[in-house]
């Protein structure tokens, strides 16, 4: 019996120590070319002095209708139906929309009216029969008017047309057919020439426009980021529940063998009650090491599915990337910083946001200028009709001849604008005011001063930080592949000192709580290898991050990811 229960002992002991399944990325790339494989970060140059460290095991089970995906299905995935993505997915949109309505005050605008008037007036003068005049008028005009982009010159081209019918007796005609055509144009020479606020607007939603872009840019490398993080979460938090249970297991069969030894009286009472406090402190370790990895799950369910996680679901998903190698990567501090410089979409948002501000400013000085603008009309004017029966008749002598009366009644012949047949006008004025005090245009200056100013400081501020994120990642890397080896000494040391206490245990000469200490000593070399482990990958995954290289490494495409879903 004795010998039995030291067997299936031995078993989970040996299952224990075997050690966690790795999962490590694929093959490394060098960090000065990016690579064009999806699935494999690009980091630094490897070195083969940690290849091997990592010891194969029994992979963790999942159940038989588990969604499996390998690291690039996941991160496809995510890129559509990741929520964050989805929301952030319509800024630049937005942006887009922003930047046409800006385009749209340079939009003409057509007006007309259209009108009839009546009016009866008493009148008192011996050129007129009559004791009051009556007078119909119907008129109408139309225009376009509008901005021009740059120079913000005004234009406006307007068109008036009337037919007056009166039996007024010092009028020569009724009905009187009266045309006119002008244009007139309207140009700032010193406030609001070219930093005008149509065209301020039309430059700086262009810029926020391009910034839009950085910022979802910036999303889909966070979310890439997260979604390798909690793949390999999902990897070892099924390692760390694996782990759990052998332990539970092996704790188990320590209590049987403990009890029968009790019985046959071999050993005492409290050995039997140290065995069942191992049991039951295991017990709590897999209670908790099942709520991890639901919540392991539930995180890469989220990043990759989205909506497709809900409150009754019961989904799990599967990986299928276990790499089972380790690679060492050689990391260059300066070369890493210098392409984070580059391709950081934080540092390029950053810079628009500077350029943006300093539109701002250009137009807050001009604000501060006196208004001089300077507005030039020309036009014509056309007059038909047919003569008024009630007309005053004058004789000629002392009177100079009156010009004949036209006979036409054709109200196109009074349109006859650029034949000679009609008048023409042109007028030139200029136009000059200033604000005295002008604090509000002073303010609104040094406002955009102080802005331009902070948005230098910001920028200035996300460069240290691309800087201490790079030697962070580089440094988190360097300890994480360090760590690996040093665990993984570590975790044999451990499986070899419970080897030997379990055959002491079994000749006499040790006692259950000693072999659960050193049990415990090896399941937290386990999880201090998982650990070291799951560092190792998100190191990668931080430091192809801070270099702005994640898309790259991964051949993913912005512009494909950007369409609305």
């Amino acid at each position: 019996m004795r010998l039995l229960l030291g067997s299936s002992l031995g078993f989970a002991l040996a299952l224990l120590a075997a050690g966690p399944a790795p999962g490590q990325p694929g093959t490394p790339q060098k960090a000065a070319e990016p690579a064009p494989a999806p699935a494999t970060p690009e980091a630094g140059s490897p070195d083969t002095a940690m290849q091997g460290a990592t010891t194969p095991s029994a992979t963790a089970s999942f159940p038989p209708d588990a969604l499996k995906l390998s690291l690039d299905a996941a991160i496809q995935q995510g890129l559509e139906k990741n929520l964050d993505i989805q929301v952030q997915r319509f800024e630049p949109y937005i942006a887009e929309e922003r930047l046409r309505e800006a385009w749209g005050a340079y939009d003409p605008t057509f007006a007309a009216q259209l009108g009839y008037s009546f009016a009866n007036q008493p009148v008192a003068s011996p050129f007129q029969p009559n004791a009051s005049v009556t007078q119909r008028l119907t008129d109408g005009s139309a225009g376009l008017d509008g901005l021009l982009p740059w120079l913000g010159t005004n234009y406006a081209l307007d068109y008036l047309g009337a037919r007056t019918l009166t039996d007024n007796a010092i009028s020569s005609l009724s009905p009187q057919l009266d045309a006119s055509l002008g244009l007139t144009l309207t140009q700032p020479l010193l406030k609001n020439l070219i930093w005008n606020q149509p065209w301020t607007q039309v430059k700086s939603s262009g810029i926020a426009s391009a910034e839009e872009e950085e910022n979802f840019r910036r999303q889909v490398m966070d979310t890439v980021r997260d979604i390798e993080t909690a793949y390999w979460g999902v990897i070892a938090a099924s390692e760390q529940l694996r782990v759990a249970q052998v332990s539970l297991e092996t704790s188990q069969a320590l209590l049987d063998q403990t009890r029968t030894q009790y019985e046959v009286g071999v050993v005492s009472k409290v050995e039997v009650t140290e065995s069942e406090a191992g049991v039951a402190e295991r017990e709590v370790n897999l209670i908790t090491a099942k709520n991890a990895y639901r919540a392991s799950q539930d995180n890469l369910i989220n990043l990759v599915l989205g909506t497709d996680l809900t409150a009754a679901s019961t989904l799990e998903i599967e990986p299928t990337d276990r790499p089972a190698t380790t690679v060492t990567y050689a990391v260059d501090e300066e070369e890493a910083t210098k392409k984070a410089f580059e391709r950081r979409p934080e540092l390029a948002a950053a810079l628009q946001e500077i350029e943006r501000q300093q539109v701002q400013l250009q137009f807050a000085k001009n604000q501060k200028l006196p208004q001089l603008d300077v507005r030039s009309s020309y036009g014509y004017a056309g007059q038909t009709g047919s003569p008024n029966p009630n007309a005053l008749v004058i004789p000629s002598p002392p009177f100079p001849p009156a010009a004949p009366l036209p006979s036409d009644r054709n109200y196109w012949d009074a349109n006859h604008f650029f034949d000679g047949r009609n008048g023409m006008n042109w007028s030139t004025r200029g136009l000059f005011s200033i604000p005295l005090g002008n604090r509000a245009a002073d303010a609104r200056e040094a406002q955009a001063e102080l802005a331009l100013a902070r948005a230098r400081s910001v920028e200035r501020r996300l460069g240290q930080n691309i800087v201490l994120d790079v030697r962070a990642a580089v440094r988190n890397l360097r300890s994480a592949q360090e760590g690996i080896v040093a665990a993984e000494r570590r975790r044999l040391a451990a499986a070899e000192q419970l080897r030997a206490e379990r055959i002491r245990l079994e000749n006499g000469e040790s006692t259950p709580f000693d072999v659960l200490q050193r049990e415990r000593d090896l399941v937290d070399a386990e999880s201090q290898k998982i650990a070291a482990e799951q560092i190792y990958r998100n190191s990668i995954t931080g430091l192809d991050r801070a270099q702005g290289t994640i898309l790259e490494s991964r051949n993913i495409q912005v512009e494909d990811v950007r369409a609305l879903r």
